[in-house]
């Protein structure tokens, strides 16, 4: 089993800018601003999550105990503690745990121009309906495509 303890971006994978062009959006400053940044935060952590991939530089901690398999969130870029749990895998690190142990690691950035586009996407259509729970096909083809296995 692993709980994610933190995970922190270094910067997000789109900015306020691109996504209110993205959104042909007119309307500027305060709320709105607020708004749009959120739905960007939101729908990059949806897409992480849903493939079990970093789209951008993260400093992630996680417990793990009784488990077997790849750190959440690949490609890594390195791991901060503990290092000598690693079995295989640079950038796809494979561990076996039987006791409860926490690990800290940075993820590589993926920020090509498809994860961009599927961020905004997905943040767009949540803005244009107010439901976060209706997913572009567009958004589900990335995920299919890219989704690690964990």
């Amino acid at each position: 089993m692993i709980d994610i303890l933190s995970k922190t971006p270094t910067t997000e994978i789109a900015t306020l800018e691109e996504a209110k062009i993205f959104f042909r959006s007119e309307n500027s400053g305060g709320i709105e601003d607020s708004l749009i940044t959120g739905l960007i935060i939101s729908a990059r952590e949806w897409l992480e999550e849903a493939m079990n991939r970093s789209v951008q530089e993260n400093t992630i901690r996680v417990y793990v105990y009784e488990y077997a398999g790849f750190l959440p969130f690949a490609p890594v870029a390195s791991i901060s503690s503990p290092v000598d749990l690693i079995f295989a895998g640079k950038s796809m690190p494979y561990i076996e745990i039987d006791q409860g142990v926490e690990i800290e690691y940075t993820t590589l950035a993926n920020n090509t121009q498809i994860f961009k586009t599927a961020t905004l996407e997905l943040a767009f259509e949540w803005y244009r309906r107010g439901d976060q729970t209706i997913i572009p096909e567009s958004v589900k083809r990335v995920v299919r495509a890219y989704k690690l296995k964990p």
